[in-house]
């Protein structure tokens, strides 16, 4: 489960709550986009 949690480039995970029976809770923090840096066009 966890290679696929953390191939999302969109969303970093910042807290992985473990101490359920029956799952888990996970606390999300969106990525920036890259910005182009200046002067490549």
């Amino acid at each position: 489960m966890l290679p696929q949690l953390r191939a999302d480039q969109a969303r970093r995970v910042v807290r992985a709550d473990l101490r359920y029976t029956n799952g888990f809770a996970i606390v999300w923090q969106d990525v920036p986009a890259p910005t182009p840096q200046e002067g490549n066009t």
